[in-house]
């Protein structure tokens, strides 16, 4: 895999079945909010969802056979609707003083951007990072890195804002209750 920020344009040659379905993916990322939590597919066990689907496609397609090296995926679906944005952060869970990352993040939009705004922004070296991706939202456009130690935000957006977020971990966080 390549260091820093991968774009990978067109993503998906073929659409997964209800990938694109607005109403399934507000109610999976509902479900993830009444809950505070994060859906988790294991590497190894075949995908019954679309997202799960994706996740398995995205990660499979760099990593190959070295994805069963991994203990699983960590997922949720970003849908906002009107305004916001993302502060700057870390992808990571800190539970009994201790901190844990994810080896590799990925960010998916799998529906045309209706949003103004909304870049996605990556700073290589952390907060004080000289070098700066700032990239577009676009339908089908995914985005994958080294997750450890990058941080990253989402610049302010206006209008409905839809991605799907997707961590490759080695082993399982133990920070919160996965859905599965």
């Amino acid at each position: 895999m390549q260091k820093g920020l991968n774009i990978v344009d067109d993503f998906l040659k073929q659409p997964i079945e209800g990938l694109q379905d607005l109403d399934y993916l507000w109610r999976v990322r509902l479900d993830r909010a009444e809950e505070k939590s994060y859906y988790w597919h294991p590497c190894g066990e075949m995908p019954e969802t679309p997202l799960q689907k994706l996740c398995l496609l995205v990660w499979g397609s760099w990593l190959g056979e070295e994805l069963l090296d991994y203990e699983g995926i960590e997922y949720w679906v970003v849908y906002y609707k009107r305004s916001g944005n993302v502060c700057v952060h870390i992808d990571d869970c800190v539970y009994s003083d201790k901190d844990y990352r994810p080896v590799y993040g990925s960010i998916y939009y799998p529906v045309p951007i209706t949003c103004t705004g909304g870049d996605y922004v990556y700073m290589e070296n952390g907060l004080d990072s000289e070098y700066v991706d700032v990239v577009k939202p676009r339908e089908n456009r995914l985005l994958y890195s080294e997750q450890g130690t990058v941080y990253h935000a989402v610049t302010d957006w206006e209008g409905d804002r839809i991605s799907i977020a997707m961590n490759l971990w080695r082993k399982k966080p133990p920070c919160e209750y996965p859905l599965e």
